[in-house]
């Protein structure tokens, strides 16, 4: 059974630790973005390479130094592909949905139900996703208990779970519509640092560490 301590306190000099975060780590989020560029090559290793950037960025904000990339990335591979599915491919799913049934719509009544569905379905990943990662990157943790925990915060803490997953998400999506100009910022910290931005906001919020004994 998980067990979730909720912190409602913030950190005093929120603002203070995040210039800190980027003067001290700079260089080092600026690596750990190169080499996720470079793990994403192949495509199929997308996930492993996203689950490492985040677990590392993690890291950082809480003060401490994250693992060599690439063994992040060993560590973390089997993990990553289904929290992937959960929280990039199932939101993005869930969009596209919505505005495919809406459009349907006027002319077949039935889809409004599927669209308020995909909309619901949105809604509650988009939620969880800002949670799931942080989550996951606790080695400890077992796979069974993440979604039941991304849950429970994404209803009692959501707020700062949807600004962060706007935050990520919405850099993301302008990035693509602004391809290939914007190609450089996704090569100098594209990836990294909105990273850092949604993680520092629910730093307070989603658990860091857990007793847990089964790995996954």
């Amino acid at each position: 059974m998980f067990k979730l301590r909720f912190d409602g306190s913030e950190e005093t000099g929120g603002l203070r630790r995040f210039n800190e975060i980027l003067t001290l780590d700079f260089f080092n989020l600026f690596r750990i973005n190169l080499l996720t560029v470079l793990a994403m090559v192949p495509l199929v290793t997308i996930p492993p390479a996203v689950m490492a950037m985040e677990a590392s960025v993690w890291e950082i904000v809480h003060s401490r130094k994250p693992m060599p990339y690439w063994r992040c990335f060993r560590t973390y591979w089997r993990r990553s592909y289904p929290v992937f599915l959960l929280a990039v491919l199932l939101p993005a799913m869930a969009a596209v949905a919505a505005v495919f049934y809406a459009q349907k719509a006027a002319a077949l009544p039935l889809t409004v139900v599927l669209c308020a569905f995909s909309i619901f379905v949105l809604a509650l990943s988009a939620l969880a996703a800002s949670y799931l990662y942080p989550l996951a990157a606790d080695r400890q943790r077992p796979f069974r208990q993440l979604i039941p925990a991304a849950l429970t915060l994404a209803f009692s803490r959501p707020l700062r779970g949807l600004a962060a997953f706007l935050i990520s998400a919405g850099l993301l999506v302008l990035f693509g519509l602004y391809l290939p100009l914007s190609l450089p910022y996704f090569l100098l910290g594209g990836l990294a640092f909105p990273c850092l931005l949604s993680r520092f906001l629910i730093r307070r919020i989603a658990p860091d560490r857990t007793e847990a004994e089964e790995p996954f």
